[in-house]
């Protein structure tokens, strides 16, 4: 026969396993959230859902000067938006040259290199286009070096010299 003390043993260890269970569901239904909310953010063309995510004042500056930064023409520099609101470490790897040539000499659909560019990269550094969508990663912090991908088809290497000049390499269409 039982005593009071094993029931209540057992009773305080179905509470816990019960509150562990919860636990774990709400953290997997945590990061499946996290991972549609990245993976809506990975295809905008605008800083406004990135604006909704910054939690201070400096974030929102930070995404001040990177919207004003039109160098490349109208798009977002999403790897960077994304580090401003805490969803991509600011250490995340970069892509390589030997990756992507890795990546598309092993894959087929477009879709799956990009898929593959951003499983490394986390986000293209820059995304954007007037009539095209062109995605920029970039190799290394000097912007010198980069892996483009242009409306989802050509996929090319892109390296720029002291000057300025630039080379194109590695092209897959």
């Amino acid at each position: 026969m039982r005593t009071y003390k094993t029931n209540l043993f057992f009773f305080i260890v179905l509470v816990v396993l019960g509150v562990i269970s919860y636990v774990m569901e709400r953290s997997e239904v945590n990061e499946l959230q996290a991972e549609a909310q990245m993976m809506s953010l990975l295809a905008v063309q605008e800083y406004e859902p990135f604006y909704s995510l910054a939690a201070t004042q400096a974030e929102r500056q930070a995404l001040n000067k990177l919207e004003s930064d039109t160098s490349l023409g109208p798009g977002v520099w999403t790897r960077e938006a994304l580090v401003t609101v805490g969803l991509l470490p600011a250490d995340q790897s970069r892509l390589t040259l030997e990756d992507a040539e890795a990546i598309v000499g092993q894959t087929l659909e477009p879709d799956k290199i990009i898929e593959r560019f951003n499983d490394i990269a986390g986000a293209p550094d820059w995304q954007g286009g007037s009539g095209t969508d062109l995605k920029i990663y970039y190799l290394d912090d000097e912007r010198r070096d980069a892996i483009t991908v242009l409306n989802r088809m050509t996929v090319s290497y892109v390296s720029y010299d002291e000057s300025g000049e630039k080379s194109v390499q590695l092209t897959k269409e």
